[in-house]
């Protein structure tokens, strides 16, 4: 049987909060590099035959609102649920995530995990654990990615949802 492989591109920065960390950074000129990143690695991945789709994204970086402990979080929100129906209508086997920060990581093993139930496994290797959750001391969702993965978090929640609203 024949795997169907598909390429996500998925610029989203949003969930990063680099500005915290770097200061002598514009705020835009930070959380652009996730984008900038997920363009380049477009381009350098070697092309194959499988379909490409691209997550739509917002570029609008003139107010970054914190809800719920997370900092963008509605604009997270809206991306997933563009993921989740782009992988719903995809179907696809394997997916190939071309992407911003490490939250782009949660629709696709969201829905992994649902289409392979109990013979799905993860193995993150990152330079920080992404463990964090909603209200801890660093509010960007790339550092929260693995805990909604694992089911934690009030993100979590939203993707697991989504994902059954979609299926």
């Amino acid at each position: 049987m024949e795997t169907k492989t598909i390429r996500l591109i998925y610029p989203q920065w949003q969930g990063a909060n680099i500005a915290r960390w770097i200061p002598t950074l514009a705020p835009d000129d930070a959380s652009w590099g996730y984008y900038l990143g997920a363009m380049l690695l477009e381009f350098l991945a070697p092309k194959t035959d499988c379909r490409t789709f691209t997550v739509p994204f917002s570029t609008d970086i003139s107010e970054r609102v914190e809800k719920e402990g997370i900092l963008d979080r509605d604009i997270i929100i809206s991306q997933t649920k563009a993921a989740l129906a782009i992988l719903a209508v995809a179907n696809p086997d394997k997916v190939v995530t071309l992407g911003g920060e490490c939250s782009v990581s949660v629709p696709v093993f969201s829905y992994l995990a649902d289409k392979y139930r109990d013979d799905v496994a993860i193995v993150w290797v990152d330079a920080h654990p992404d463990i964090t959750l909603p209200g801890d001391d660093y509010n960007g969702y790339h550092a929260m990615a693995l805990s909604a993965c694992m089911g934690m978090g009030g993100q979590a929640h939203y993707v697991i949802t989504a994902r059954k609203n979609i299926s």
